[in-house]
C-alpha cells in the first residue's frame, strides 16, 4: 500500500513539473512563430543543462549516500561536505555563466543582445542546485510529500511569471521566462524551509573529507556527462536539421520531444528518488527479485501513458500547442518506441548506480547524445525531419542491449 502512495506523490511532484514544460511550450508557441519557437527551444536546453549541473550535479550521491546512513553520527559529516560542495560549485558557475555570457548569447541566439538574460543563469542556478539538493533529501527520508508541494508551488508561480513576461516583454520577455521558471520551486523551497535549513547546515572549509568528496563527484560526473552529452547532442542535431530541412521541422521533433519529456520525467523521479534509495541498501541476492518488480511497475505505468497519448496525439497537439503543430503527431509513435527502449537502459543504469558501479552508468550517459547526433547525422538527408526520432530509437535499442548485457554479467557474477 505504501507502494501506491509512494508512487502517487513521485507521479503527482512529476505531474505538475510536467505540466510546467507543456504549459511553457504552449505559452511560447501560441506567442512566437514556429521558427521562433524551434530557436527558444536551444535556450531552453541551455537552460536545462545549466539545471543539471547545478550544485554540482550531486543529487543522485546525495539520495544514495543519506538514505544509507540517516540517523547515524555519519550523517552530519555527509551534511557538512555536500553543503561544502555546493557552495563551492554555486560560486564556480555563478562566475563562469557570467564571463561566458556574451559568447552564450551569441551562440544561442545568434547575437549579444541577449547576454544579460543569459548572465542571469548564474543566479537562478544556485536555486536550482539548492531545489535539487532538498528534494535529495526529502527522497532519501521518504518525505515525498515535501517534492510535491515544491514543485506545484513552484510551477504556479513560474509559469504565472513566464506568461506574464511573454504577453509584455514578446520574444525578449519569454527568454526571460524560460530562465525564471526553474528556480521557482527552489525559491519556494528556501521559503518553505529556512528555519530548518539553517539549523542543520554549516560551512566549514578547515576540514574537508577528500574521500567523500570524490565520492560524491563520482555521481556528479555521471550527471555532467549526460547533461553534455544530451543537451549538447540535442543542438547539434537542431542546428544540422534545421539547416538541412528547415527550423519548422525543428520544431515539430521539439513539440514531440516535450510531450515525452512528460513521462519521462516521471521514470527519472521514480528510479532516482524511489528505486534508489531501495536498491541501494540491498544484498546482490536480494537485488534481481526487487530489480524486477520496480522495473515492472514502470513499465507498466509508461506502456498505459504510452497508449492514452497514442489515442489522444492529434487533440493533444492542438491543445498543447496549436493546429500549425498536428503535423508532428506522426512523429509520435517512433518516439515512444524510443522512449520504451530508454526505460529499461535507464532502469539498468540506475541500479548500477544505486550498487556503486559508476562506470557504467557513465558510458552509458555519455553514448546518449553521441549516437543520437550520429544517426540523424547519416539519416537526415534521406528522412529529413524525421531523421532525430529515427535516430533516437536505433539510440536506445542499442543502449538497451548493451545494458542488459552488463546485467546479466554483473548479477550472474555476483550469484556465482
Amino acid at each position: 500500500m505504501r507502494d501506491f502512495r509512494v508512487i502517487g506523490l513521485l507521479a503527482g511532484a512529476t505531474l505538475v513539473k510536467a505540466l510546467a514544460g507543456l504549459a511553457t511550450a504552449k505559452i511560447i508557441a501560441t506567442s512566437v512563430s514556429l521558427g521562433q519557437f524551434g530557436q527558444l527551444s536551444q535556450f531552453m536546453a541551455l537552460t536545462a543543462f545549466a539545471g543539471m549541473l547545478a550544485a554540482g550535479g550531486i543529487a543522485p550521491g546525495v539520495t544514495r549516500a543519506i538514505a544509507a546512513h540517516k540517523g547515524s553520527e555519519r550523517e552530519q559529516d555527509w551534511i557538512d561536505v555536500i553543503t561544502q560542495i555546493y557552495v563551492a560549485t554555486t560560486v564556480v558557475m555563478a562566475v563562469a555563466v557570467l564571463v561566458c555570457s556574451s559568447a552564450l548569447s551569441t551562440l544561442v541566439f545568434g547575437a549579444q543582445d541577449y547576454r544579460w538574460i543569459v548572465a542571469l543563469l548564474g543566479v537562478t542556478q544556485a536555486l536550482v542546485g539548492f531545489c535539487a539538493l532538498y528534494q535529495a533529501f526529502a527522497s532519501a527520508y521518504g518525505r515525498y510529500g515535501v517534492i510535491l508541494a515544491s514543485n506545484a508551488a513552484g510551477a504556479v508561480i513560474g509559469i504565472a511569471l513566464l506568461a506574464a513576461l511573454t504577453h509584455y516583454g514578446g520574444y525578449a520577455g519569454a527568454a526571460l521566462g524560460v530562465v525564471l521558471l526553474p528556480a521557482m520551486p527552489g525559491a519556494t523551497l528556501l521559503v518553505m524551509k529556512f528555519r530548518s535549513v539553517r539549523s542543520r547546515v554549516a560551512v566549514d572549509y578547515r576540514r574537508v573529507d577528500m574521500a567523500k568528496v570524490r565520492h560524491m563527484f563520482s555521481f556528479s560526473a555521471i550527471t555532467l556527462a549526460g547533461a553534455a552529452s544530451i543537451t549538447l547532442g540535442q543542438m547539434a542535431v537542431r542546428d544540422l536539421v534545421g539547416a538541412v530541412s528547415g527550423w519548422d521541422q525543428v520544431g515539430f521533433w521539439q513539440s514531440t520531444i516535450r510531450i515525452s519529456d512528460v513521462y519521462m520525467q516521471f521514470v527519472s523521479v521514480f528510479l532516482l528518488s524511489y528505486a534508489m534509495p531501495k536498491l541501494a541498501g540491498m544484498e546482490d541476492r536480494q537485488i534481481r527479485r526487487a530489480f524486477v518488480g520496480i522495473q515492472g511497475k514502470v513499465l507498466v505505468l509508461f506502456f498505459l501513458g504510452g497508449l492514452f497519448l497514442w489515442l489522444v496525439r492529434h487533440e493533444l497537439y492542438r491543445l498543447l500547442y496549436s493546429a500549425e503543430f498536428v503535423g508532428a503527431s506522426t512523429l509520435l509513435v517512433p518516439q515512444l518506441i524510443g522512449d520504451a527502449f530508454r526505460v529499461v537502459a535507464v532502469s539498468i543504469s540506475t541500479l548500477f548506480m544505486a550498487r556503486g558501479t559508476v562506470r557504467v552508468s557513465l558510458v552509458y550517459e555519455i553514448l546518449q547524445g553521441v549516437l543520437l547526433f550520429a544517426g540523424t547525422a547519416l539519416l537526415v538527408d534521406h528522412c529529413g525531419g524525421r531523421a532525430p526520432v529515427y535516430a533516437y530509437g536505433a539510440t536506445y535499442f542499442g543502449l538497451m542491449v548493451g545494458m542488459i548485457l552488463m546485467y546479466r554479467l554483473r548479477f550472474r557474477m555476483s550469484a556465482e
